[in-house]
C-alpha cells in the first residue's frame, strides 16, 4: 500500500522531461481518532487535505464501531489509513476491530 504524494512530479520525472504531462496520485483517505474513554471522535480526510467527513462522534461499544465502520465503508481498505494514540488501554478495543476487518491502522 502507497499512502504518499508525489510531490513536484512533473520537475522530477524522465517523462515529464520528455513532454508527458501524464501526472500520477495515489488515492489515499487518512482517518485520524481522537481516542477517549467513552467517545472517540474521527474525521476522514484525503490525500490533499481535503474533508471527506468533518469530526464524528462515536460510542467506545460495538454500535459505536459499526458507525465508525460504515462512514468509510465505500472507501477502498487499500486506500484507507487509520492513525489514533494510544490513550492508556481505551485504543485497545478499536485497535482489535481494525485487524479483525484488516484496515492499516498506525498508534
Amino acid at each position: 500500500m502507497y499512502f504518499y504524494v508525489l510531490q513536484d512530479y512533473e520537475n522530477r520525472s524522465p517523462l515529464a522531461r520528455q513532454g508527458s504531462r501524464k501526472v500520477v496520485f495515489f488515492m489515499t483517505h487518512y482517518i485520524g481518532v481522537d481516542i477517549a474513554k467513552f467517545v472517540h471522535y474521527a474525521c476522514i480526510i484525503d490525500h490533499l487535505g481535503k474533508v471527506h467527513q468533518t469530526s464524528f462522534p462515536f460510542d467506545n461499544s460495538a454500535d459505536g464501531f459499526q458507525l465508525f465502520l460504515s462512514k468509510f465503508s465505500s472507501y477502498d481498505k487499500g486506500d484507507v489509513v487509520i492513525g489514533f494514540e494510544s490513550t492508556a488501554h481505551y485504543h485497545e478495543n478499536l485497535l482489535f476491530i481494525y485487524v479483525k476487518n484488516r484496515i492499516q491502522s498506525m498508534v
